[in-house]
């Protein structure tokens, strides 16, 4: 039988470590795994080691005094351990060892949002180079993908009559069913025009499946993920990271934000700026790769 995580510092007050005893079972017969138990505890054993006080004097700013001393933690780091000691004190409470859950929800740090992941020039050329060798219809998605900042739900959705080669746009039914156009790149054009003069012809769709019917956004996740590790790539890919990368590209070509804005179709440029999150050192070192 596995034995559960027990506090060893005798600093903790022996009825507190009796109670983390006890709340460390529940977690057990709760089938949480040994190593998540393991870091309740051993978060649980710092605080008292450094808060040494039993229930009835222990407060609210013990514990949010506790949290501020650790310095410079990370925003997430420092709700897991809020949510830890919620838990806690939860079971405390139900136990009447506390009148309250001594954790405030207006303590919790505000996450910054990711900075958008794009695509490094070096191995999108690369994978373009991998695809070239591929079918028409994955090598037109994939250019589409990257040359438009086009949404897969969007290239999904595309008919044959929404392809406009001679100006290199492409009408798609974005958010919200509005209808937007897309400019693409020349070399999608000549794809396009290739593909086109192979098209199975029994389908309105521009882009169909082997059984005819028009591909699924789970198609063109499949094609983009296949062909990257062909290409021998190992980071993670999906399709919304070439609309991240398009969005870059005109971000260190020196596009404003409501040319941003109108490229990707956002109805607010709030909704733009997460793709203009870089820090001016990052965006130096994108614009020497981009130019070579």
């Amino acid at each position: 039988m596995t034995q559960i995580w027990q506090v060893q510092n005798n600093q903790v007050p022996e009825r507190v470590r009796h109670t983390i005893h006890e709340f460390l079972k529940e977690m057990k017969s709760a089938d949480r795994e040994f190593e998540s138990i393991k870091k309740y505890g051993q978060l649980l054993e710092r605080f008292f080691v450094a808060t040494p006080k039993d229930f009835e004097h222990l407060t609210s700013n013990d514990v949010i005094d506790w949290l501020n001393s650790l310095g410079d933690i990370k925003e997430a780091t420092f709700n897991q351990y809020l949510s830890k000691f919620t838990m806690f004190f939860k079971f405390c409470e139900d136990e009447g060892y506390i009148e309250k859950v001594l954790v405030k929800k207006r303590w919790r740090a505000k996450v910054p949002k990711p900075v958008p992941k794009h695509i490094d020039p070096i191995n999108l050329a690369k994978y373009r180079l991998t695809v070239e060798n591929e079918s028409l219809r994955d090598q037109a998605i994939i250019e589409l993908l990257i040359s438009s900042g086009a949404r897969n739900k969007e290239i999904c959705g595309l008919d044959i009559k929404d392809i406009d080669l001679e100006n290199c746009k492409a009408k798609v039914l974005a958010k919200g069913n509005k209808l937007q156009t897309k400019k693409f790149s020349d070399q999608c054009r000549v794809i396009l025009e290739k593909y086109l003069k192979v098209h199975p012809g029994n389908s309105f769709a521009l882009f169909v499946n082997r059984n005819g019917n028009r591909i699924t956004t789970n198609n063109v996740r499949d094609v983009v993920k296949k062909h990257w590790k062909k290409a021998e790539l190992y980071e993670r890919v999906y399709p919304h990271r070439f609309r991240h990368s398009f969005a870059t590209n005109l971000l260190i070509e020196g596009k404003d934000l409501s040319a941003i804005r109108d490229a990707l179709g956002h109805a607010f440029v709030s909704t733009t700026i997460i793709y203009t999150n870089y820090p001016s050192i990052e965006l130096r070192k994108l614009y020497r790769k981009y130019k070579g």
